[in-house]
């Protein structure tokens, strides 16, 4: 317990010192959501609470995909694995510790976001949508950060940024979701690929809708297990 409660605190106190970090996480989804809910809200009143469960999507997303995979890479090549590998303490306790730092930073900008809604629109959710994104938030950083961790194991002896391929695949989930708009209104098969990749789900848990428990299953199940074989089969070279 220990282990995991001061992983907790390092990761929250670095994530703090790093201003772009806490600019793209806490500041720009806030300033997202005030632009698109006044430009958008006026004919639509509706929009505001579509928007902003959008932007809460968008948050996981980013969040998962980039935060957790870059920080093990990191421990990789300053020889932070190697120690922990012949420490005796359980991967698994450390490696959630992490995740759960991500979904503290997430849940802090989720308030402000549902804070701005309240000052401007008068928004107060419900408490049965509020658990929804608690759910959906777990679920999404669960998912979108083993995938990350896997584009990093890929080629994690390389000091070359996966970057570049992890940003494609944060701009192909969030364009083809239903994060903007209902996509299902302007392209069907969009739609259709779009509810087999893991966003889309998330949004249908967050937005009461329906959805595919076995797609949700198999996002969590087979990015974790991928993670888990490259540990596992790394070799230590530094």
């Amino acid at each position: 317990m220990n282990i995991f409660i001061n992983t907790l605190y390092i990761q929250l106190l670095n994530f703090i010192r790093i201003k772009q970090a806490v600019f793209w996480s806490i500041v720009f989804p806030p300033f997202l959501f005030v632009v698109f809910s006044s430009l958008f809200s006026v004919n639509d009143p509706s929009y505001v609470s579509f928007i902003l469960i959008g932007i809460i999507g968008m948050i996981i997303t980013s969040d998962g995909l980039f935060s957790v995979g870059s920080i093990i890479k990191q421990y990789y090549n300053n020889g932070t694995i190697r120690i922990l590998r012949k420490m005796p303490i359980n991967i698994v306790v450390y490696f959630s510790g992490i995740l759960l730092s991500r979904l503290v930073v997430v849940w802090f900008s989720v308030s402000i976001i549902y804070l701005c809604a309240f000052l401007l629109y008068g928004y107060l959710p419900t408490s049965s949508q509020l658990f929804r994104v608690f759910l959906a938030s777990f679920i999404g950083i669960w998912t979108f950060s083993f995938i990350g961790l896997c584009f990093n194991f890929i080629n994690i002896k390389l000091l070359s940024n996966e970057k570049s391929a992890i940003n494609m695949i944060y701009f192909l989930l969030i364009f083809t979701s239903n994060a903007f708009y209902p996509v299902d209104m302007l392209n069907s098969k969009i739609s259709t690929f779009a509810n087999y990749l893991p966003l889309n789900p998330i949004y249908a848990i967050m937005r009461s809708e329906s959805f595919s428990v076995i797609i949700i299953l198999l996002w969590g199940i087979i990015p974790t297990t991928l993670f888990y074989i490259f540990y596992k089969r790394l070799t230590i070279t530094r």
